[in-house]
């Protein structure tokens, strides 16, 4: 998925085909990234001061998140997104929740893996 002027862009990874374009009324999208979790397909995309929650299927937003602008948005299998914000501060949006968390570490967050093989450890 990418965004450009006023629509996200998702493609199939496999036959390298458009399959679908969001047009969520609105000028630009920062950032946004795909997650699949078996039946449910969900995309996060900031715009301003918000995530927002796309359900791919209706092609629609169904959740709104206010948060600082991150420069790395990533999910996990378990729908909570790692936010790295622009001004080096760590935070995990737990989906299921429905919360944003400040996470402490020393220093500067640059960017945020999840681990592939634990439940909720990042690096």
């Amino acid at each position: 998925a990418f965004a450009s002027t006023m629509t996200i862009n998702i493609y199939d990874v496999k036959t390298f085909q458009l399959r679908s374009i969001l047009n969520p009324n609105i000028e630009k999208l920062v950032l946004c990234i795909a997650l699949n979790k078996g039946k449910n397909k969900e995309l996060a995309a900031y715009f301003e001061v918000s995530i927002l929650i796309f359900d791919l299927q209706k092609e629609t937003i169904i959740d709104k998140f206010k948060c600082l602008e991150p420069k790395q948005i990533e999910f996990n299998k378990d729908n909570q997104l790692s936010i790295v914000s622009n001004n080096g501060d760590l935070q995990i949006l737990d989906y299921n929740r429905k919360k944003i968390e400040n996470i402490k570490i020393s220093g500067k967050a640059i960017l945020s893996r999840w681990n592939p093989f634990e439940v909720n450890f990042f690096f």
